[in-house]
């Protein structure tokens, strides 16, 4: 999966998250939404192989 797959997903609303995913966002007060919205909005500034 790359980046146009998960812009894909979260346009078509096929994006889960588990419940590790879930607590880890919770502990950095960030809503689902907000990551979302990041991914499509946002800028990729490092990539790694």
């Amino acid at each position: 999966m790359d980046i146009l797959d998960l812009v894909a997903a979260i346009r078509a609303e096929r994006t889960f998250c588990t419940g590790h995913a879930d607590k880890k966002a919770e502990n950095d007060k960030l809503e689902l939404q907000e990551i979302h919205a990041s991914v499509l909005v946002g800028e990729i500034i490092e990539t790694y192989p």
